[in-house]
C-alpha cells in the first residue's frame, strides 16, 4: 500500500494485487473468529460439577469468551478498512484514465493509503495488548549448600605382629629312658614266656 509512484505517469499508483491479497486473507480469519461467538457454551462441560465447574466456567471461559470477542472486533475493523481500500485500489485504475485528475487522485491515494496503514498500525498493537500475559517472576533459585569438605582419609591400622610361638614341652630324657626300659623289659619277658610254653607271670600288655 506504501508503494513509489511508478515511472509511467499513464499507471495508477497501488499494489491491487497485494491488497486484494490481504482483503482474502482476512476475510478468511474473520470467518474463523466469528465462529468463536458461543465458545463459551461449546466449552462448557456438561458432566462437570462443583467449584471447579464453576471457576471454570464463571471465570475462566467468561474471560476468555471477551477476550475472542475484543480480538474478533479489532480484527472485523480491519477487514473493513483493508476491503475499502482494496476496492479504491480496484476503482482508480478507470478515474486514472483522464490525465486532468491524476494529481488529485494520486494526492487522494497517498492520503487514503497513510491513513489505512495507521490504522492497520494501531489495532495491531491493540492485538499485542490483548494477547500479552503477565507471568509472575519465577522464586528465587534455593541457596546451594555449602560445599561438605571431603572426609580425610582414614589412617591405615598398625601392622599386626605374627603371634609368638608357643614352646613345644621336651619330655625329661631319663623319663623316655625309664618308659623305654620297662616296656623292653616286658617284652622280653613275653618272649622267655612264648617260647618256654607255659605261662608263669601274667604280665601287663605294654601301651
Amino acid at each position: 500500500m506504501g508503494a513509489p509512484i511508478p515511472d509511467d505517469p499513464a499507471q495508477p499508483p497501488g499494489a491491487r494485487n497485494l491488497v486484494r491479497i490481504l482483503t482474502e486473507t482476512l476475510e478468511v480469519h474473520d470467518e474463523a473468529l466469528s465462529a468463536g461467538d458461543n465458545l463459551k457454551a461449546r466449552l462448557t462441560p456438561q458432566h462437570y460439577t462443583g467449584a471447579a465447574r464453576d471457576a471454570l466456567v464463571d471465570t475462566g471461559l467468561a474471560k476468555l469468551q471477551a477476550q475472542w470477542r475484543q480480538v474478533a472486533d479489532v480484527h472485523g475493523k480491519a477487514v473493513e478498512r483493508v476491503g475499502g481500500h482494496n476496492t479504491f485500489l480496484h476503482n482508480l485504475p478507470d478515474l486514472w484514465a483522464e490525465p486532468a485528475d491524476r494529481p488529485r487522485l494520486h494526492e487522494l491515494w497517498a492520503r487514503h493509503t497513510g491513513m489505512v496503514a495507521d490504522d492497520l498500525l494501531a489495532w495491531a498493537a491493540e492485538l499485542d495488548r490483548l494477547g500479552h500475559v503477565d507471568f509472575a517472576d519465577p522464586p528465587p533459585p534455593a541457596p546451594r549448600p555449602d560445599p561438605v569438605a571431603p572426609r580425610p582419609e582414614p589412617l591405615p591400622a598398625p601392622p599386626v605382629p605374627p603371634p609368638a610361638p608357643v614352646p613345644v614341652a621336651r619330655p625329661d630324657v631319663r623319663q623316655v629312658a625309664a618308659e623305654f626300659a620297662q616296656t623292653y623289659q616286658a617284652a622280653d619277658r613275653l618272649r622267655d614266656q612264648m617260647l618256654a610254653g607255659g605261662r608263669a607271670d601274667h604280665l601287663r600288655w605294654p601301651g
